[in-house]
């Protein structure tokens, strides 16, 4: 999985693809929807052999606009991105776990982001 930079934005790409031919791995993104340009890369991959097919959790424009030509392409498998829910009670502990961190050790937070790489 990766996250959203400007390092991985159209970081695939159907040269990149071209790998995967006689292969034909399965390609599944429950990432980010912006590393690969979705005008029509899917369905060209799958049709050219170099996936078997790819199901797609995550996309450029969230929700998938109800016009997408993926809800029709040929080998691509649409899901609800709700892969992980978050229960309030978990939301809960850990920011309990990580305000006693802020409190004793600081630099034991856990879950921190680094806003110079993005993630």
């Amino acid at each position: 999985m990766l996250p959203s930079t400007p390092a991985t934005r159209d970081l695939l790409t159907l040269d990149r693809l071209k790998g995967g031919e006689g292969n034909a791995p399965y390609f599944i993104n429950v990432g980010r929807g912006d590393i690969c340009p979705e005008d029509g890369l899917w369905e060209e991959a799958v049709v050219r052999g170099y996936l078997s097919g790819c199901l797609l959790d995550v996309f450029r424009e969230e929700p998938l606009p109800p016009d997408s030509a993926l809800w029709s392409c040929n080998g691509v498998t649409i899901t609800p991105h709700v892969a992980a829910l978050s229960f309030p009670g978990d939301v809960v502990a850990a920011f309990a776990e990580n305000l006693a961190l802020f409190m004793t050790s600081p630099a034991l937070l856990r879950h921190k982001v680094d806003f110079n790489a993005g993630y």
